[in-house]
């Protein structure tokens, strides 16, 4: 079909057009499988006093579980075969829907074939009286949606998501794919194995696909780019939605809102996914890669298949997926042999850990924080008799008494007078600081950005931070031309805390904190008023004067000419000018690292925004960060998405670049 409104042609089962998001399909067809209350509550009483009333078929119900317009789920006793099952059933007048038979009894057929330990069993399906039905194994330990509600630790979900990767692998291989990956189909058995449900919708590869708005029967919020745009279904559907199941385990959030299905449908096309982190930021950051690329647009961006989201899982986290053996459980080693003191009573590093903190709380008076709040985990192993525990002990009293007095020994002696000699030596280090600083300084390249108004933020990807777009007037500035490089990090602070190092790699592992403590010592040396970027002016160096989505971009194209991100930096920070640059002469302003701005960071701001040079909110909990990274998806490097993270934190994607601002001549 064409789209009426930009005249795109857009598949016969799009929902939206792809192009210029005008919705294609009516918002009841969203809820197609919507029955009124009143209805649908006759329905279900009819069902419940037609089973109640027949137990002399084999099935007496014990209770029932849950309900909705395509079934009804009881907890029974199989009278033939004496156990407890649990019985779908298809409601009263659904008997005579054609497609709703269909794919209630497929639902059984497809997954009766399928025999994995984390797919539901089928036992039986039948017909009493024209009400289809469908025994399956019990499970009694619940919904995953009602576990997420409860909240869920990182570790379990990688877990469950590390077992239904096997199961989508597993049906995929046999040519079947379930097209409805929600947290209401993920149950979970008495021994909390996690089990997929509800094959009502999957289809075999090479059938014919129902229409994008039959497979809408479900909620929308796990819902494939390619199922809303009526595009080739496949594996890579599956694991789209898994993908955003594991973003809502991790974070607690669904990933994309909007006040109505249609909204959200098209944010799953158009809208870009935050990084769990950016949510939960004590997340491990290797979360935030897996998710991202499970939640690529294309599907041929994501993982191949669930094999190799498995692998990945189990390759990151390895101590998730079996335990280290313990050092008398290994193979015979010389140092092994050579131990005077045998494994079961030395001292473990956690216990030696412990007496040194122990000992620091003696000294200084102050105590240790617990392991919980330092993230430090507590030691698995356990000593095999008591001799352990009074070595670390023992190690404490030593460590305390030692501490105790050589503190006492040093306070005891008066300060000694200032050398001269060693006066003398540190003000010549001090010269030579300043000199080696303003030498790296001086091979600052600069970029004069021009005064002007443009139109900040950006509607394209709905997100609610950024949709209010509103005109604002910058005055000139300068802006370093590449991201701060860690020789002249170096040079001023005599320290390198970058993950990974290089005189022109950009310096990152920086909080926003201790850029002040750099800025404050940069500008006594050179005398200017060097700060950071607002949010405003980076935004419109970033646009330089483009109307794109990308800086010197369109919205049709990616970054790959200006930016390293996900999928092009193989992984690993770049030196900096190694792209084009924008229309200013700006490098890298958007990829390779994410870049801290001075202001805060509120959603809500763009509302009350100062339209000339607004310099952020007054106060906050986060500092804005703007840009994307290396280890971001190039749909995050957009001049206009907005993200923010703890001042006081440091991360190995974020550094920064700096704007320079001449002093106010003084008066005589």
């Amino acid at each position: 079909m064409k789209c009426p409104n930009c005249d795109s042609q857009c598949s016969d089962e799009a929902l939206f057009c792809q192009y210029c998001g005008l919705g294609l399909a009516d918002e009841d067809d969203l809820h197609a499988e919507d029955l009124p209350e009143a209805r649908l509550k006759t329905l279900i009483n009819r069902t419940d006093e037609f089973f109640l009333s027949h137990p002399e078929e084999g099935i007496q119900i014990i209770r029932k579980l849950g309900e909705g317009a395509m079934g009804v789920v009881y907890e029974a006793n199989d009278l033939d075969l004496d156990r407890r099952v649990a019985v779908k059933v298809l409601p009263y007048g659904k008997t005579s829907d054609p497609v709703a038979v269909e794919r209630f009894q497929r639902e059984a057929k497809v997954a009766a074939a399928l025999q994995h330990p984390n797919i539901v069993a089928i036992h039986n399906i039948g017909t009493m009286d024209k009400v289809h039905y469908f025994t399956m194994a019990l499970l009694e330990g619940g919904s995953l949606e009602s576990r997420i509600a409860q909240g869920l630790e990182w570790r379990e979900a990688v877990r469950i998501v590390s077992l239904l990767a096997g199961a989508l692998d597993y049906a995929h291989r046999r040519n079947v794919i379930h097209r409805d990956i929600k947290p209401g189909n993920i149950m979970f058995d008495a021994q909390e194995t996690p089990i997929l449900v509800d094959f009502g919708i999957a289809r075999a590869l090479d059938q014919a696909s129902l229409t994008a708005t039959q497979a809408m029967l479900g909620t929308p919020y796990y819902l494939s780019p390619e199922q809303a745009t009526g595009g080739t279904l496949g594996p890579a559907t599956d694991l789209y939605s898994l993908g955003a199941v594991f973003f809502q385990m991790l974070t607690g959030s669904v990933l994309f809102q909007a006040d109505n299905p249609m909204g959200v449908i098209f944010k799953h096309v158009k809208d870009l996914p935050q990084p769990p982190s950016a949510i939960k930021p004590n997340l491990p950051k290797k979360l935030d890669e897996i998710v991202l690329r499970l939640l690529a647009k294309s599907p041929q961006e994501r993982y191949a298949d669930g094999a190799a989201l498995g692998s990945v899982l189990h390759t990151s986290f390895p101590e998730l997926f079996g335990s280290v053996p313990h050092p008398a459980q290994m193979e015979t080693s010389t140092w092994n042999d050579m131990e005077m003191v045998s494994n079961e009573n030395t001292v473990d590093r956690d216990s030696f850990k412990h007496a040194m903190l122990m000992a620091e709380t003696e000294v200084t008076g102050t105590r240790p924080e617990p392991a919980s709040r330092r993230g430090d985990a507590a030691s698995p192993e356990r000593t095999k008799n008591p001799w352990g525990l009074w070595l670390a002990f023992g190690g404490f009293l030593v460590l305390a008494a030692f501490f105790f007095y050589f503190q006492k020994s040093i306070s005891a002696e008066p300060a000694p007078e200032p050398d001269p000699v060693s006066t003398e030596e540190a003000q010549r280090q001090r010269l030579l600081w300043r000199q080696e600083v303003e030498r790296v300084f001086a091979g600052l390249e600069w970029a004069e950005v021009p005064g002007g108004s443009f139109k900040m933020g950006s509607r394209v990807m709905l997100k609610k931070d950024e949709m209010h777009i509103h005109r604002v007037t910058i005055s000139p500035f300068s802006m370093t031309r590449t991201e701060i490089t860690q020789d002249l990090w170096e040079a001023v602070m005599g320290n390198n805390p970058a993950c990974r190092r290089g005189a022109r790699l950009p310096v990152e592992n920086v909080s926003w904190l201790e850029i002040q403590e750099f800025l404050a010592k940069l500008n006594e040396v050179v005398g200017l008023d060097l700060r950071l970027p607002t949010e405003a002016e980076w935004e419109y160096a970033a646009k330089a004067g483009t109307k794109g989505l990308f800086s010197g971009g369109v919205f049709q194209t990616t970054p790959r000419k200006y930016a390293w991100y996900l999928e092009n930096s193989e992984g690993r920070i770049r030196e900096v000018g190694k792209r084009d640059p924008n229309a200013w002469g700006l490098y890298d302003m958007l990829g390779n690292v994410w870049e801290w701005c001075g202001d805060y960071y509120d959603p809500e701001y763009y509302k009350e925004s100062p339209l000339s040079d607004p310099k952020g909110p007054e106060s906050g909990n986060q500092r804005v960060i703007r840009g994307g990274a290396w280890n971001t998806p190039a749909s995050v490097a957009r001049s206009a998405n907005r993200s923010s993270y703890a001042p006081e934190k440091a991360d190995c994607a974020i550094g920064f670049r700096l704007v320079r601002v001449a002093k106010p001549a003084t008066q005589p």
